[in-house]
C-alpha cells in the first residue's frame, strides 16, 4: 500500500518550542550581586552608612548577601530548552549560562 506521509514531496518545518526565561534570572542576579558589591564596597570605604548601629548594618548587609547567594544557586541550575519537532523525531536542547 502505498504510504502518503513517507513518500510525499511537501516540506515541513519543524515544531520548536523555546524557554529563554531563565535569561531573565540571570540578568537579574547579575544586577542583585552587582548592586551587592558597589553596597558593599561603599560600606567599606565609609566605615558603615551611619544610620543605625553599626553591627545591625553588618548583619543587614549579610542577610542581603545570604539571599544573593541563595539567588545565584537557583538561578543558575536552570537552563534554557529548545525543543524541535521534525518527520517524528524530537530533539531536546539544554543550555546554561
Amino acid at each position: 500500500m502505498f504510504d502518503v506521509f513517507d513518500h510525499s514531496c511537501r516540506v515541513t518545518t519543524p515544531l520548536t518550542i523555546r524557554n529563554d526565561w531563565p535569561i531573565v534570572g540571570w540578568v537579574f542576579c547579575g544586577a542583585w550581586v552587582g548592586g551587592l558589591m558597589v553596597f558593599t564596597y561603599l560600606y567599606g570605604r565609609d566605615g558603615g552608612f551611619g544610620q543605625f548601629d553599626p553591627m545591625v548594618e553588618a548583619g543587614i548587609m549579610l542577610v542581603f548577601w545570604m539571599g544573593g547567594l541563595v539567588l545565584i544557586s537557583q538561578t543558575l541550575v536552570v537552563p534554557r530548552t529548545c525543543l524541535t519537532i521534525q518527520r517524528g523525531s524530537a530533539e531536546l536542547t539544554r543550555t546554561w549560562l
